[in-house]
């Protein structure tokens, strides 16, 4: 009696034991988890769209590759191990059909779904096709893609089509083994995979390309190497990340306009938006856009070079700058960085206003004979700073046996330079006479800031 007990002991705590054992996967069995893809797909009639029974499907490009059979509905599935993203192949035949070929990308720890299989039935030998004789490219999911966490989609599809001399799409009794190459990058880790593959029933056969962490135009290019030919090469866009500070400035088209005399005058403002690698941010990236002084388009969205532009219009308020004073308006443009912080640059736009002209010495000068005078004078704006782009100034000097030389003809740039409101100029007696003379002296100015002048008087040859 007690050796039964003992028995039944035994044989309860093994059970247990093993329950346990059931009930906590092993540390293995979880990484197994980790990489386990699963498959999925159908194969159907290419002419009718009913499911194919008993298609083998083969799937290759893991290791060990695996075979099925498809079933009633025309389904099938594979399980196998990745520890990365990875481009497999499967290929569908059965008697009296042409077979097909498609690719899927292979995440770890998925199920994924497989391109729909078509095959279509054998009709003549007539229509078979000869050897490939030229490829080019039949499609493309994308003409642009962003670099690698950028939130833009990392890779585009590309499908390529293979046809005999007669241009037909070369069926699986002649597929090519097509090969792929990045002819030019911009070098950021951007890759092509899978390196080659074999042209499916329909003569086509595809290829995903990955971007890196740069900017740039990339070149791919198919070939057949033993027939010999090659694709063009297919250009695709690479686009820049997130915004970056170090990376963000802003300009204005002119640094100066005649703001304070009218309204409605227009001034490019644009900023320029690239990422921490240097490269144009992602185009669409969002700028926003405000002023100390007129009106300001808000928001406006990068191009692929990066660049964002709206319109600044003349008119109240009139801005006054802390700093700067009056007619500085600050223009500050913002967008959001990878962590979705607020990052902001600024320039400054001078709206200038009517002439004003002053000359030292004034009315009243003398001037010995046989010598020279310099006259300082300035001509600037009501708050003191320079005019805008256009205005011209002139000297004009009126007196027997005199001579001006210096500042007597100055055509403004576009500038904000309190060193553009200052000048000289003198006037020389270069006559032989010692009478006194009458002498004036008219200082001038023209253009889109309003027309001014002052004139004075003195002698020369005292």
């Amino acid at each position: 009696m007690k050796h039964t007990y003992s028995g039944t002991f035994l044989l309860l705590a093994a059970a247990a034991l093993a329950l346990l054992q059931c009930q906590s996967p092993s540390d293995d069995d979880k990484v197994s988890s980790e990489k386990l893809v699963t498959l999925t797909g159908n194969v159907i009639n290419a002419e009718t769209g009913a499911p194919l029974e008993n298609v083998v499907v083969e799937l290759r490009q893991v290791d060990p590759a695996q075979t099925a059979l498809s079933g009633a509905l025309g389904n099938f599935s594979f399980e196998f191990e990745v520890t990365e993203n990875r481009e497999v192949q499967v290929i569908a035949f059965k008697e009296g059909f042409r077979g097909d070929t498609t690719s899927a990308l292979a995440v770890p720890g998925r199920v994924v779904q497989a391109p729909l299989l078509r095959l279509a039935p054998t009709t003549t030998a007539a229509n078979n096709s000869g050897n490939a004789k030229s490829i080019y490219l039949y499609s493309q999911s994308s003409v642009g893609i962003g670099i690698i966490g950028a939130g833009d989609p990392e890779f585009a599809q590309l499908v390529f089509q293979a046809v005999d001399s007669l241009g037909r799409p070369v069926d699986l009794q002649h597929a090519a083994q097509v090969h792929f190459r990045i002819l030019s990058g911009p070098g950021g880790g951007e890759y092509i995979s899978p390196d080659s593959a074999l042209t499916n029933g329909n003569g086509r056969v595809e290829a995903f390309l990955f971007s890196g962490f740069k900017a740039g135009v990339v070149q791919v290019q198919a070939r057949i190497v033993k027939a010999g030919i090659e694709s063009n090469p297919i250009s695709i866009a690479i686009h820049g990340g997130y915004p970056d500070l170090a990376h963000f400035s802003v300009g204005p088209e002119k640094l100066n306009i005649p703001g304070l005399l009218f309204i409605n005058l227009e001034d490019k403002i644009t900023a320029l938006v690239g990422d921490k690698f240097s490269n144009p941010a992602r185009p669409g990236t969002a700028v926003y856009f405000k002023t100390g002084g007129g009106v300001i388009g808000a928001v406006a969205q990068t191009n692929e070079n990066g660049l964002a532009s709206v319109i600044l219009r003349s008119g109240l308020p009139h801005p006054v700058h802390p700093v700067l004073g009056p007619g500085f308006a600050a223009v500050k443009a913002q967008t959001l960085d990878e962590n979705q912080d607020t990052i902001s640059v600024s320039t400054l736009v001078l709206f200038s206003g009517y002439p004003v002209i002053s000359v030292n010495p004034s009315s009243g000068f003398q001037i010995p004979a046989g010598e020279s005078k310099i006259f300082y004078y300035t001509v600037k704006d009501q708050n003191g700073n320079p005019l805008a782009q256009g205005n011209s100034i002139s000297v004009e000097v009126e007196g027997e046996g005199t001579k001006a030389s210096g500042d007597v003809g100055v055509n403004l740039p576009d500038t904000q330079s309190p060193s553009w409101t200052s000048f000289l100029f003198t006037v020389e007696d270069i006559s032989d006479s010692v009478y006194v003379r009458p002498v004036t002296v008219k200082v001038k100015n023209t253009g889109p800031n309003g027309d001014a002048f002052v004139t004075i008087t003195g002698s020369i040859g005292h």
